[in-house]
């Protein structure tokens, strides 16, 4: 499965995500983004993420979230302009 925005496409981290938690990344003008679906919940549950570099250390920032992948679309829709 891959997600596709109107400037991302989200594929799947094989090597990160398994049958509970998925991990989807892209990369987009030098940024790179996740979407994680927690599927222990009910309904599954969509954060979306921008990894960065500080110094030696690989940092994540929480964009956005929602039960509704729709709204994870519109909100980097949005985010990329």
């Amino acid at each position: 499965m891959m997600i596709r925005t109107r400037r991302a496409l989200f594929v799947l981290d094989d090597e990160n995500s398994d049958g509970f938690i998925q991990h989807y990344r892209t990369e987009v003008d030098l940024m790179e983004l996740e979407i994680t679906i927690d599927n222990t919940m009910k309904p599954p549950y969509f954060q979306i993420f921008r990894w960065f570099k500080e110094d030696k250390r690989k940092l994540n920032e929480r964009l956005f979230a929602s039960s509704n992948l729709e709204k994870i679309i519109d909100f980097v829709n949005e985010y990329l302009g």
